[in-house]
């Protein structure tokens, strides 16, 4: 899924961000989250986040996982 596509010159996007998920039987496993450098601290991964919140159903899918590695400090504080 890739998302928040930002204008640049006249009709060209640029791509600021996208995401990976897996849909588990009653989670979704979130696998990847990346934003450009530049565009970090807009709010585009918590935008991305909240468009995989909608995915989630009470009866099926009730929350999101993911793994963040112990030197990614940025990820945890997220």
């Amino acid at each position: 899924m890739t998302v928040d596509l930002l204008p640049r010159n006249g009709n060209e996007k640029l791509i600021a961000g996208y995401m990976v998920y897996e849909l588990c039987k009653a989670e979704l496993a979130l696998l990847n989250l990346a934003v450009l450098p530049a565009m970090q601290g807009r709010g585009i991964g918590r935008a991305m986040l909240d468009k995989m919140k909608f995915k989630l159903s009470p009866l099926r899918r009730g929350r999101i996982v993911t793994d963040v590695w112990e030197e990614n400090l940025d990820g945890q504080l997220f």
